[in-house]
């Protein structure tokens, strides 16, 4: 859990909040790790295959997205988005 809250940047109470309906919907699980302090989290056979239906309607809204918004202008707004990310990691290091 700890990896993923700094991949998303969360901290985690949000990311344990967000990943309620995933586990209410068995989407995901959480099991313990190695040294019983830490957990897991990992994808389920339903969550998988929920995923696998979303993707090609996660895909064909990207490209509408693009198509709508401009090659040029959606890179911008990627670079500025990663900037964004690193100020907030910066932020939440010690």
């Amino acid at each position: 859990m700890g990896q993923l809250s700094e991949a998303l940047v969360l901290d985690r109470t949000t990311l344990t909040r967000n990943l309620k309906p995933l586990r209410a919907k068995a989407y995901i699980k959480l099991v313990p790790g190695k040294d019983g302090r830490t957990k897991l989290v990992l994808i389920t056979k339903i969550g998988s295959n929920a995923l696998a239906d979303a993707l090609p309607e996660w895909k064909k809204a990207q490209q509408s997205l693009l198509k709508l918004y401009g090659t040029e202008d959606w890179s911008a707004l990627r670079r500025n988005l990663d900037q964004l990310q690193s100020i907030a990691r910066a932020s939440i290091e010690p």
